[in-house]
């Protein structure tokens, strides 16, 4: 994976995430590595690493970081519900 140089921004593309892009994100933002996602969604290593260069060109940037919180900012917010 290529890391974002400081300073240079990668134009984020105007594509939304497919479900299973927006699967792997939210399992991302949890925590779980390559390996792992392999493993849950049955696929090779290979393919969480095309999903996730997909991703990363679909939200304008160059890393897992960047990527959750770019991904985190771009959700709805969701109200608390009243209790």
């Amino acid at each position: 994976m290529r890391s974002e140089p400081p300073g240079i921004a990668y134009p984020p593309s105007p594509e939304k995430l497919t479900r299973r892009e927006s699967q792997v994100m939210d399992a991302v933002m949890r925590g779980a590595r390559s390996r792992e996602l392999a493993e849950w969604f049955g696929v090779s290593p290979n393919t969480v690493k095309f999903h996730l260069r997909n991703i990363y060109a679909k939200l304008g940037v160059g890393s897992r970081d960047c990527a959750i919180d770019t991904y985190r900012l771009r959700q709805p917010q969701r109200m608390p519900q009243a209790q």
